[in-house]
């Protein structure tokens, strides 16, 4: 479950919500369900943030 204040220099990495996106761009889903099922390194959880923090 993602949090509903993350501190503003953070990135909440989260499940959950299966294919929704998180609620903000401080938001990460790693639900099975947005990952294809497959497990995620922390290289891929960095690139998405780098992507949604700079988009």
């Amino acid at each position: 479950m993602p949090l509903r204040r993350v501190p503003p220099t953070a990135v909440n990495v989260h499940g959950h919500l299966h294919r929704a996106d998180g609620p903000s761009r401080r938001h990460v889903n790693v639900s099975v369900e947005r990952t294809d099922y497959a497990p995620v390194g922390l290289n891929w959880i960095l690139e998405v943030c780098r992507r949604q923090t700079t988009a």
